[in-house]
């Protein structure tokens, strides 16, 4: 049940983050803008989309990285482990420095292999 849960989470998440997305000018500027690319060249890659979104992905090694992110400072809910509520998060919480930078971990045994923030998960 927990991992149905688990995904459910994740997918009803993950439709917030494209409905947020979603105004015109917004899609135009997603297109146009994939900001802080990252790759380790196997099986790992990280990227923003200017200061609005941050995901990071891997496939069966674990991510240590830290991560331009692009973010403004802050602490934001994981939206793929976890929901944003009344000012906490009941997943993965990254914190973001004044840098725009966050450690960002991904343990290959994980079952998404991804982490997903955005400015409307900041807690």
């Amino acid at each position: 049940m927990f991992e149905f849960e688990h995904k459910l989470i994740a997918r009803i998440n993950l439709r917030k983050l494209r409905k947020q997305r979603n105004s015109e000018q917004f899609s135009r500027h997603l297109q146009n803008n994939q900001t802080n690319w990252w790759s380790d060249g196997n099986q790992q890659i990280a990227f923003g989309r200017g200061n609005k979104g941050f995901v990071a992905f891997t496939i069966g090694y674990d991510l240590n990285q830290h991560l331009q992110t692009g973010l403004p400072a802050g602490s934001y809910c994981d939206v793929i482990s976890g929901n944003a509520e009344n000012g906490s998060c009941s997943g993965k919480t990254i914190t973001v420095g004044g840098d725009g930078y966050a450690d960002i971990s991904l343990g290959a045994n994980e079952d998404d292999g991804v982490i997903a923030i955005h400015v409307n998960a900041k807690l």
